[in-house]
């Protein structure tokens, strides 16, 4: 029995781990984004179950977030077989170690085959020095430093202001799961998530946004969620929406709309009034829009509407960015993305700008937003835009989140509100 029960922990063991190299290695090669890997990979291999998926989806997420400090001890390339590679085992076992994985029998095998020396490896500790120590003495990985953690070419990207040791220490941490009530329903929803063993905790300024501090849940088998109740959506996504400080009776273009988080969250503000035109993905917008039971959004092609007559009290333009704001949910981004990903993305912002902005009534709004902490994408293109459309200028508001004047701009960060980094400016056309 003992013996079978082995070869079992063997097998899976193995599954396990040449499952994460081959996705690990597809994404480094080819550049594509993790959870598209990941998926791709399930399709084909409907045999892993919800464990297995689960085992395998968070070390490879252990694996982008801690590679900095494991790489040097990764192969080149990927193994024939993994749980047979000695260099593969201690990187991987190093980031599981490092990101407190609970998964003890996979990590037993690793660890093994890694010869790591386990006597005084207990639970890693959250002191990012503490951990570098625990990585020396036990995986023989030294000389770690912080600021192996990010890129070289993201050092230059950040403000002065901002700490970047600090930055990336949070980095470092997952990001929590935050949903967003709607169609004024939180004793509903509130109610059936705490039945299912979910706590939430309220955001102490917005009413609508609760974060999960403990258990889990799949949105899809939640009653409140199939009818519309609520959505998955970050808090700093949340932000955006307010920064808009739309009206009932008003009409706005969500530019780029994706899969029309925001263009909910308008129309939830807007009471299901006025008309809010979107322009992404239509399908899922449909989907979304029709299960929350919002009938003023309407899908229209870009190109139809940059060709239309039609112009908007305000219009939103969440642009397509490098997405270093949301590093610390996409950890490979880190590692896949371009070194002038910053610079292409800014110039990709100055154009859908130019022709959104024309879009914009007199006296009505335009808000820009990126979910980005690069200069030369968020206040580089507000100088820009500002130089080349006089006619706009920066419109002061409050922050949602303290309560004080912005000036027109606002950067929020990842602490203190344990969210994704994004930024936005709100111009008032003249």
């Amino acid at each position: 029995m003992e013996n079978n029960s082995l070869k079992y922990g063997y097998a899976q063991a193995l599954s396990y781990s040449n499952a994460i190299a081959e996705i690990f290695y597809s994404v480094m090669k080819k550049k594509y984004p993790l959870d598209r890997e990941i998926k791709s990979y399930f399709r084909k291999h409907d045999e892993c179950g919800s464990k297995d998926r689960f085992v395998i989806t968070e070390s490879l997420f252990s694996l982008f977030r801690w590679y900095g400090w494991v790489k040097g001890k990764l192969p080149g390339g990927q193994p024939e077989n993994s749980l047979k590679s000695k260099k593969f085992c201690v990187g991987l076992s190093a980031a599981l170690w490092l990101d407190n994985q609970p998964f003890a029998q996979f990590m037993e095998m690793l660890y093994d085959v890694a010869e790591v020396e386990t006597t005084w490896l207990q639970v890693s500790p959250e002191v990012i020095e503490d951990k570098i120590k625990g990585l020396s003495y036990s995986f023989k990985i030294r000389k770690c430093d912080v600021l192996d953690l990010i890129p070289e070419w993201f050092k230059k990207e950040i403000s002065s202001d901002d700490d970047l040791v600090a930055m990336i220490r949070l980095l470092q941490k997952r990001s929590p799961v935050w949903i967003r009530i709607q169609n004024y329903s939180q004793e509903l929803v509130l109610k059936e998530l705490g039945a299912l063993g979910v706590d939430l905790c309220q955001h102490k300024m917005v009413s609508n946004a609760f974060k999960v501090s403990a258990g889990k849940f799949n949105a899809k088998d939640v009653e409140a969620y199939k009818n519309g109740l609520f959505e998955i959506q970050d808090l700093a996504s949340q932000c955006l929406g307010l920064v808009c400080e739309v009206r009932a009776d008003q009409s706005w273009w969500d530019v780029c709309a994706g899969a029309g988080g925001k263009s909910l969250l308008l129309a939830d503000q807007m009471k299901g009034q006025g008309r809010i035109i979107a322009t992404g993905n239509r399908k899922e917008i449909e989907k979304r829009a029709t299960r929350a039971n919002f009938k003023n959004i309407q899908i229209e092609d870009l190109d139809k509407v940059i060709l239309s007559q039609d112009s908007f009290d305000g219009v939103l333009v969440d642009a397509p960015c490098s997405c270093t704001g949301v590093w610390r949910r996409n950890p490979d981004l880190r590692w896949t993305s371009f070194e002038d990903v910053c610079e292409r993305s800014a110039c990709v912002q100055k154009e859908i700008l130019e022709f959104a902005c024309k879009k914009v009534k007199e006296g009505g709004v335009l808000v820009y937003a990126t979910c980005s902490v690069s200069v030369q994408e968020n206040e580089g293109v507000v100088t820009h835009f500002l130089k080349m459309f006089p006619e706009f200028e920066l419109e002061d508001f409050i922050h949602p989140f303290t309560g004080k004047s912005t000036g027109g701009m606002i950067r929020v960060k990842f602490d203190p509100d344990d969210c994704d980094a994004t930024f936005a400016a709100r111009f008032r056309r003249k």
